[in-house]
């Protein structure tokens, strides 16, 4: 049997808004860490306390990785078509 590739893709995450609101949030966030924790003065009317502001800079420095990593590739050959969702499959 024939196992040649017919046809290949790779798909990413390219969307410019996607990357702007992701931007808009680290920098929300780090905003917030150098105010309060580095310059000591409160971020907010109601401020999260010092270690709720670095699991928040983790979460979504986690999810600006994920977003970088998450690559759909597709690949279609005589025997079927092949998809992968790195990182989850």
């Amino acid at each position: 049997m024939n196992n040649e590739i017919l046809f290949s893709e790779r798909q990413r995450f390219k969307q410019w808004w996607v990357w702007l609101i992701l931007l808009v949030v680290n920098g929300f966030f780090l905003f917030g860490l150098f105010k309060q924790i580095i310059g000591g003065q409160q971020f907010g009317d109601k401020p999260l306390s010092n270690v709720e502001v670095l699991i928040a800079i983790g979460l979504t420095l986690l999810l600006t990785l994920l977003f970088l990593t998450l690559c759909l590739d597709t690949i279609i050959k005589n025997d079927g078509v092949y998809v992968r969702f790195f990182p989850f499959h």
